[in-house]
């Protein structure tokens, strides 16, 4: 009878699953959990972002402190243009299998740097203006206490476009000259047709 309790036991329970976790045995004592020990020598990770210990953001303060990777970053874009320069010459020399490859790559890397510092000074020089226009805003509404008059960012991309083409000395800009030829045309199709 014992034999046949156990095999009917084992039939209830059923073939154990591949994936399914393991099943404890209820009847060994669990691990009494007290309250949570401190840590003693190890600190917590903060993500600074979103932590008030860490304070506001100043950017400027920012730019400054990691002013040393602009260095760090004209070095490296010199590494690569000598890389490819080495690159292109065993190309030419046919000892190299994969340099053609390499060079794209590092070409690839070069190009996406270099649209990384254009935005980086792009982003610089409306910054800039952005922080002269509120300087006049603040020295007009002290001197003559008229209400401030918070400038919108087209106003500042104007301001840093009339900036880049007073340094430019005569060399325009072919980005520039196809924005105006586009606002032409379209100040041209507002126009009222004439009759005939």
């Amino acid at each position: 009878k014992a034999a046949k309790a156990a095999k009917a036991a084992k039939a209830a329970k059923g073939k154990r699953k591949k994936g399914a976790p393991q099943e404890l045995s209820c009847k060994r004592p669990v691990a009494a959990t007290g309250p949570a020990k401190p840590r003693t020598g190890v600190s917590l990770a903060r993500d600074p972002r979103f932590d008030d210990l860490s304070g506001k953001l100043d950017v400027d303060l920012f730019a400054k402190s990691y002013s040393f990777l602009e260095e760090y970053r004209k070095e490296e874009m010199e590494q690569m243009q000598k890389q490819v320069k080495h690159l292109v010459r065993a190309q030419k020399r046919k000892r190299n299998a994969g340099a053609e490859e390499a060079e794209a790559g590092i070409r690839d890397e070069m190009r996406r740097r270099q649209l990384q510092d254009k935005q980086r000074r792009h982003r610089g020089e409306m910054r800039a203006a952005e922080l002269a226009l509120k300087r006049q805003e603040r020295l007009k509404v002290q001197e003559t206490g008229k209400t401030p008059f918070f400038h919108r960012r087209s106003a500042v991309r104007q301001m840093v476009r009339e900036k880049r083409k007073a340094t430019s000395k005569g060399a325009r800009d072919k980005h520039e000259e196809k924005r105006e030829k586009k606002l032409a045309g379209k100040g041209k199709k507002k126009l009222p047709r004439r009759r005939e």
